[in-house]
């Protein structure tokens, strides 16, 4: 993804947010891939603890601060009875250059 895309732009990724169902028991991971690159520069694990008081959704971040032509993210959940409920998801991005 690249909201800056279309002009020719690099984009810096600052942060992915989720929104969750708080379930203390629950865990993710948030991989982050740059570019055409099929290794992860960066993994996050997600675990759907209340947040500032918050009782049945909250907001979980993975934080990046990488340059490029192209950002995505793999989640991936490996146990069973490990299931996440995600509501939605924001992409945190700013202009960073002219792709070359």
């Amino acid at each position: 993804f690249n909201p800056f895309s279309s002009t020719g732009g690099k984009a810096k990724l600052w942060k992915v947010e989720v929104l969750c169902d708080v379930d203390p028991g629950v865990s993710f991971d948030i991989e982050l891939f740059l570019n055409s690159d099929t290794t992860k520069y960066s993994t996050t694990t997600i675990t759907t603890e209340a947040v500032a008081g918050s009782d049945d959704k909250a907001w979980y971040a993975a934080y990046s601060n990488a340059v490029g032509t192209f950002h995505s993210a793999n989640f991936t959940n490996n146990a069973s009875n490990n299931m996440p409920r995600i509501h939605a998801m924001r992409w945190w991005f700013k202009q960073a250059g002219r792709v070359k």
